[in-house]
C-alpha cells in the first residue's frame, strides 16, 4: 500500500540485507519526482561512503550520474560511446552531441 517513492528506497534497502559487494540498479529513480530523486541520491552515496558497497547502476537523469559517480560508462545503441569521470563523460561535446544530436 505505500506510495511508488517508498517502495524503491525498500527495494535497495532489501536488497542491502544479504550485504552484498555490488549492488546492481536499473533505472533507481526512474518514475520519481525531484524530490524522490534526491532521497535516492543521497542513499546511494552513503550506502558507497558508510558500507563501502560498490554499484552498477543503468540511469537516465544525469543529475544522479553527476553525483553518484566515481567512474561513467556511456553506450550509445549497445556500444562504447566513451568513459571517464562523470564530468569527464557527461560535459563532453561527443556525449551531448550523441544525447542531443548535433545542429546542423
Amino acid at each position: 500500500e505505500l506510495a511508488y517513492g517508498p517502495r524503491k528506497l525498500i527495494d535497495i534497502l532489501r536488497a542491502l540485507m544479504a550485504k552484498p559487494r555490488v549492488l546492481l540498479l536499473d533505472e533507481p529513480s526512474s518514475g520519481l519526482d525531484r524530490q524522490e530523486r534526491a532521497r535516492i541520491d543521497r542513499l546511494l552515496v552513503e550506502i558507497n561512503r558508510r558500507l563501502g558497497v560498490s554499484m552498477l547502476v543503468v540511469e537516465h537523469h544525469m543529475d544522479l550520474v553527476r553525483s553518484i559517480s566515481d567512474h561513467v560508462i556511456a553506450l550509445q545503441s549497445g556500444r562504447l560511446l566513451m568513459q571517464g569521470t562523470a564530468a569527464e563523460v557527461l560535459d563532453s561535446q561527443g556525449f551531448r552531441e550523441a544525447m542531443v544530436g548535433v545542429a546542423a
